[in-house]
């Protein structure tokens, strides 16, 4: 993972509500976020190359919507909560803008 260029790049984002840049505590959240994605499944660099993230991406999807229908289906890997899926939501995002 590239924590420095991506760390660089969340600080001049726009909040997706389009009300101003980032604070540095989501930030260093998304990164720390990242940071346990990328210990669970691997580099994201990698997985990156691979599918765009995308098979990740669906297996956090699908452990929210299991934990939003209420049915326990685990995530086979552990993660839950939607910041996860922000954090590779914004890291593809930054791949994608470096081209």
């Amino acid at each position: 993972m590239q924590e420095i260029g991506f760390g660089a790049w969340l600080e001049v984002q726009e909040k997706k509500r389009g009300d101003g840049p980032l604070d540095p505590k989501s930030v260093d959240q998304y990164i720390t976020d990242a940071r346990c994605v990328k210990k669970v499944y691997g580099n994201l660099d990698e997985l990156y190359a691979k599918d765009s993230l995308a098979e990740v991406l669906q297996e956090l999807e699908y452990a929210a919507k299991a934990r939003k229908q209420d049915i326990h289906r685990p995530n086979p890997k552990g993660l839950y909560g939607p910041g996860y899926r922000t954090a590779v939501n914004w890291y593809r995002e930054y791949r994608e803008s470096a081209g």
